[in-house]
């Protein structure tokens, strides 16, 4: 396992280079997709195969096409996807889904909705789901679980944290999926987009799976009623 020093480290460049991005870009005319591109590209610069006091740690992120045949944001309310990779023989692989939203200071009923239906579809493939706020010094994160467990709040006023203490707990293994965790075996054979399109390739298994549920559960309620 990472020592705390090395956690602290990691986390913290992580943080440093979200905050920086989402703060040059809030008054700005950048849309929101647009900041979470710079944001995953520049977290895979900054840590793709980082020695961070002799220990290989890497970051592997990918947005979810929200567009055309292959659309996954809609479906499953996920923008991106962030693996953290160790690849000491103790190390560890892990994952989380992320929904991205300007801070505002009002929201529509009908955007609540919208958000909340988001974090439910999420939540379907992982508890270690969380709202992103992008504000003026950086991200504020909410879990998706206090968003649906809460609807009639909006979600900059839900405890919120940093994103290095999201990190920090994901490299201590009491946050972050194991189960969407990028096979490391895969990534250090130089397969990271390989091993990428079987994580994308789950979610629209899963995705098709739940829409089916739902589709049944719905009916069943109308010839209840």
């Amino acid at each position: 396992m990472l020592t705390r020093r090395q956690r602290d480290m990691v986390a913290a460049i992580l943080r440093s280079v979200i905050d920086e991005v989402v703060s040059e870009h809030f008054e700005a005319a950048t849309q929101e997709h647009q900041v979470t591109s710079r944001i995953a590209a520049l977290l895979e610069k900054e840590l793709r195969n980082k020695a961070v006091l002799n220990r290989r740690v890497r970051v592997v992120t990918q947005e979810l096409p929200d567009k055309g045949r292959g659309s996954l944001e809609k479906p499953t309310g996920i923008d991106l996807y962030i693996g953290i990779m160790d690849f000491a023989e103790d190390g560890f692989s892990k994952g989380i889904f992320v929904q991205a939203k300007w801070r505002e200071v009002y929201r529509s009923p009908r955007e609540m909705v919208g958000l909340h239906r988001q974090c439910r579809r999420m939540l379907r493939h992982s508890d270690d789901s969380y709202v992103w706020l992008y504000g003026p010094e950086g991200v504020d994160a909410v879990r998706a679980t206090e968003v649906v467990q809460q609807p009639n709040t909006r979600p900059e006023q839900l405890l919120s944290r940093k994103t290095d203490d999201i990190f920090r707990r994901m490299m201590e293994c009491t946050e972050g999926d194991p189960d969407w965790g990028l096979d490391r075996v895969m990534v250090l054979g130089d397969q990271q987009r390989r091993a990428m399109g079987k994580i994308l390739e789950e979610l629209r298994i899963r995705t098709a799976i739940g829409v089916i549920i739902d589709g049944r559960y719905e009916m069943e309620m109308r010839e209840l009623e």
